[in-house]
């Protein structure tokens, strides 16, 4: 497997991305993200709820500027969570992404571990994980969050080698992977995330590489699926990071198309996930910091 912290390299790249904008640019991010924090350390979700989820893309940001904004309220809204018993698989992956950038503090050793065993809870019978509770089988998009997190945790993953057969059951009817196991047609943050998984356990990407090379727009950008009539940020920004490891000459000779894509979706403060998008939002302007490092 390789050694390879994807998310604390996401991370490295949102920072390239941040630092290739100009000081105008930069500063209207940066007051855009501090001004974001709610009273109590947290950031909110489109439905103007404090959430965990949003608020791990927002501590990361934090933590690209060097920001101190708010950072004893940020640091006492995580501490509230503790070890993430009563939270469901999603937000226990953010707590896990939180803590690994939430530069102003940290938890005690033990508590990554503990932390990290609340992620078994949703391993399924496959030997993957899936983010719904309860399920039989695991979901690509399950287990990527895992690796994820026990990268951030710095824990060792239980069973990895089940990961290889586990993902080979759940490629849809096109021979890609969708978004759970028996899809007709294949997703592609899907299949990049797949295609990052299997490259992590050095596993064959050749065939996953042309068919997400595929699903490339005119617009320079990637679509979520064949159908949608355009594309967006997260797809894009799946791809990129599925071909930076998978095929890093493929990244080359679209870099140029997915820039002008993802610059294209920047407003003033921030990027929008598409170009039907009005709004600003957390997560959409990370993913694209990150995409815009990735090929810098």
């Amino acid at each position: 497997m390789e050694n390879i912290n994807y998310e604390q390299d996401f991370f490295s790249a949102a920072r390239t991305g941040f630092q290739s904008l100009t000081k105008s640019e930069q500063k209207s991010i940066q007051n855009y993200i501090e001004e974001s924090i709610a009273e109590d350390g947290s950031f909110n979700n489109l439905e103007n709820k404090s959430d965990l989820y949003k608020s791990s893309f927002g501590i990361a940001l934090l933590n690209i500027f060097e920001s101190s904004t708010k950072k004893d309220e940020v640091s006492k809204y995580l501490r509230k969570f503790k070890d993430g018993e009563a939270l469901n698989f999603l937000y226990v992956s953010a707590l896990s992404r939180s803590w690994r950038f939430n530069r102003s503090d940290s938890l005690d050793i033990g508590s990554y571990s503990s932390i990290a065993e609340k992620l078994e809870y949703n391993r399924c019978s496959d030997g993957l994980w899936n983010q719904a509770a309860g399920t039989a089988f695991g979901s690509v998009y399950g287990t990527y969050l895992a690796v994820l997190a026990y990268q951030n945790l710095s824990q060792t993953i239980p069973d990895e080698g089940k990961i290889s057969k586990g993902l080979s059951a759940l490629t849809s009817d096109d021979m890609a992977f969708g978004t759970d196991r028996g899809a007709k047609n294949g997703s592609t943050p899907a299949t990049a995330m797949a295609t990052l998984l299997l490259d992590y356990m050095e596993d064959p990407t050749d065939f996953y590489v042309s068919w997400l090379i595929k699903q490339q727009h005119s617009d320079g950008g990637f679509l979520a699926v064949s159908q949608m009539p355009f594309s967006d940020v997260q797809s894009t920004v799946y791809v990129i990071q599925a071909l930076k490891y998978a095929a890093p000459d493929e990244l080359i000779k679209i870099k140029e198309s997915v820039k002008s894509f993802l610059l294209s979706m920047k407003k003033e403060n921030g990027f929008t996930g598409h170009c039907k998008d009005t709004f600003t939002d957390i997560e959409n302007t990370y993913f694209a910091l990150a995409g815009l490092g990735m090929i810098a």
